[in-house]
């Protein structure tokens, strides 16, 4: 009733008695996802297109700072199998270059099962969202990248656990000196952490993206300086204000306006 009245805390008008309400009221929103490369592809929740499997973007970009989920688990995800993946082609190099031509009997297939202990987390809990994207790939007839990945290591992965548990049922021509079939752990593993480092770097690009398009919304001011017909100034959103009215408004906080370039605005939205 009374919007000359401002305080600072909840309190009730000394005017007319009314308790005093936000400045601004935030409406309740619901969160669209959508693809990138996709945009018919929607969805009410963060997650992957299964068409292509890219992750999901925010359909609006709202002037709050909020991380994307994909990166936060991504980046969680790049970060333990780098922990186990680092020492497992560092052990499978070292063990390529020193073993014995004639190794003793067991050590190639002890070897073949430390690559398999620390190539499981890496695989099997590291690259799940590329199985879970390939898996979609495939119901939706629809194959791309993550498609090929997750062929190429659930084959070379289990092949190797195969080779591992069982090297006696390869053929002698396939074994080694020791008995041991070759194993591709360090392959699988290798190949999951580069995508999780690719998949890292290129939802971080897409977030310093918004971070620009935030950083464009928050120059639109947000209040608006009403100045009455006896001079005095009132602060108010900018959404209570008529078109027909604007040109008693002079943006406040965010630009300084000249009588110039404030005509000059009403002419360009008369337009």
């Amino acid at each position: 009733m009374c919007p000359e009245v401002r305080s600072t805390k909840p309190e009730a008008c000394p005017s007319c008695g009314m308790a005093l309400e936000p400045e601004t009221i935030q409406p309740a929103t619901r969160t669209e996802w959508v693809c990138p490369m996709h945009p018919q592809v929607v969805e009410d929740h963060p997650g992957s297109c299964p068409i292509c499997g890219m992750a999901l973007e925010p359909r609006t970009v709202s002037t709050a700072h909020e991380q994307s989920p994909e990166l936060i688990d991504m980046t969680r995800r790049l970060r333990v199998s780098a922990f186990f993946g680092v020492p497992l082609l560092l052990y499978a190099m070292w063990h390529m270059f020193t073993a014995p031509a004639h190794p003793a009997p067991g050590a190639e297939n002890f070897a073949a099962w430390v690559e398999f202990l620390l190539a499981t987390p890496v695989v099997l809990w590291g690259g799940l969202p590329f199985f879970r994207r390939a898996i979609a790939s495939v119901q939706h007839r629809s194959p791309n990248m993550f498609t090929l990945i997750g062929l190429g290591v659930g084959v070379s992965y289990l092949y190797s656990a195969i080779a591992t548990y069982w090297p006696t049922i390869f053929p002698e021509s396939l074994r080694g000196h020791g008995g041991q079939p070759a194993v591709y752990f360090e392959s699988a593993a290798a190949i999951v952490i580069l995508v999780l480092a690719g998949q890292v770097m290129e939802l971080r690009a897409r977030g310093q993206t918004s971070s620009a398009i935030r950083a464009l919304l928050d120059l639109s001011p947000r209040m608006a300086r009403r100045v009455e017909a006896d001079g005095r100034e009132i602060d108010v959103p900018l959404g209570r204000f008529r078109l027909e009215t604007c040109c008693a408004f002079v943006p406040a906080n965010r630009f300084q306006w000249t009588e110039w370039s404030w005509k000059a605005a009403l002419l360009s939205m008369s337009r």
